[in-house]
C-alpha cells in the first residue's frame, strides 16, 4: 500500500497560486478543477495508478478529495480510501493516522510519501521500528513527486512484489 499527501507531493506546490513556475520535472502539467489552483503532471499520475500498490491519501484536503468533482474524481481514482482528520482543532499527526489504518487493516509493507518535515522526524525512526519494510519519500514541496521518486517507488514494489490491491 502507498499512502500520498497531496500538496506538495502529488501536486507540487507552485504555479499561479505561488506565483513560481511550475517544475520542469514533468513534460505537461494539467490544471484541475478545484476551488484553488492544484495542477498535476498526467505521466506522474499514470504512474501512480500502474504501481501495484493500493493508493490511500494521507493529507489534509480531505474536503477536496471526495465527490463528484473531488480529486480523486478528476484523476480516476473514485472510491480511493484516505485517512480520517481527528475531531477537534488539535495538529494531525499522519504517523498517528497510518497507525490506526494498520490497527484496523493490519500492518504490511507500505510507501509513505509526504512532503511534511516530520516524516523525517517522527516517521522514519517510527518505520525503522516496524516489522515491515517500508519506503519514505519526501519530496520537496515546489516539486513534488519527480520520475527519480516513481523509479525508487517501482524498484521498490518489483523486490517486494505488488503492496495491496494494486489500486482503489
Amino acid at each position: 500500500m502507498a499512502f500520498y499527501d497531496l500538496d506538495g507531493v502529488v501536486s507540487p506546490i507552485a504555479g499561479a497560486h505561488m506565483a513560481a513556475p511550475l517544475p520542469k520535472t514533468w513534460s505537461s502539467w494539467r490544471r484541475l478543477r478545484m476551488g484553488m489552483p492544484v495542477f498535476v503532471a498526467p505521466e506522474c499520475i499514470a504512474r501512480i495508478a500502474a504501481l501495484p500498490a493500493e493508493r490511500i491519501w494521507c493529507s489534509t484536503w480531505q474536503g477536496l478529495v471526495d465527490g463528484d468533482g473531488g480529486l480523486s474524481a478528476q484523476l480516476g481514482w473514485s472510491g480511493m480510501p484516505w485517512l480520517q482528520l481527528p475531531p477537534g482543532d488539535r495538529p494531525w499527526d499522519k504517523r498517528q493516522a497510518i497507525e490506526g489504518w494498520f490497527a484496523e487493516h493490519g500492518i504490511r509493507p507500505f510507501i509513505w510519501v509526504d512532503d511534511d518535515r516530520r516524516l523525517d522526524l517522527s516517521g522514519r525512526p517510527w518505520a525503522r521500528r516496524l516489522l515491515v519494510p517500508s519506503l519514505l519519500i519526501r519530496p520537496r514541496k515546489d516539486v513534488g513527486l519527480t520520475p527519480d521518486h516513481l523509479t525508487a517507488m517501482e524498484r521498490w514494489v518489483e523486490s517486494l512484489g505488488a503492496l495491496g490491491s494494486g489500486g482503489s
